[in-house]
């Protein structure tokens, strides 16, 4: 059996010296960063959010029409002589759009914080002492 090795032809060149792309900063991945799952759940719940809201808003009239009849009865039952009034309009106490606006922040926010990491990343600068900077701390 034949044994083979392989050389990294992107590190190493000809002679064997490393290249300086191999010393290159490496980026990070896009997955790794906590603003970018921020930002794919954000606008998945957005849409999601979006698409039900027909199904969620009929649900929340039924349940507020379910309330609004047990109420009814409960004050027919504990005063026979209220008029009953089942014709009222129903207001919609629980609304969907307190989810609409916290989603929307944290989309806004986590898109704006991913931006800034990987577009605006500001490179970090090392300044090394000189000879006259250690001659003065002495």
């Amino acid at each position: 059996m034949e044994t083979a090795t392989v050389s990294n032809s992107e590190t190493e060149n000809c002679s064997g010296d490393v290249s300086p792309a191999a010393n290159a900063p490496t980026r990070e991945k896009l997955t790794e960063s906590i603003w970018f799952w921020g930002y794919l759940f954000s606008t998945a719940a957005l849409i999601i959010l979006f698409v039900m809201q027909s199904k969620i808003s009929s649900r929340q009239n039924d349940e507020q029409r379910n309330f609004q009849a047990r109420q009814q009865t409960y004050e027919n039952v504990t005063r026979p002589d209220n008029p009953t009034n089942v014709t009222q309009k129903t207001v919609h106490t629980v609304t969907t759009t307190p989810l609409f606006i916290v989603l929307g922040i944290t989309f806004s926010v986590s898109w704006v914080m991913l931006c800034r990491q990987r577009f605006f990343k500001r490179n970090n600068i090392v300044i090394e002492p000189t000879s006259s900077a250690t001659h003065l701390s002495n």
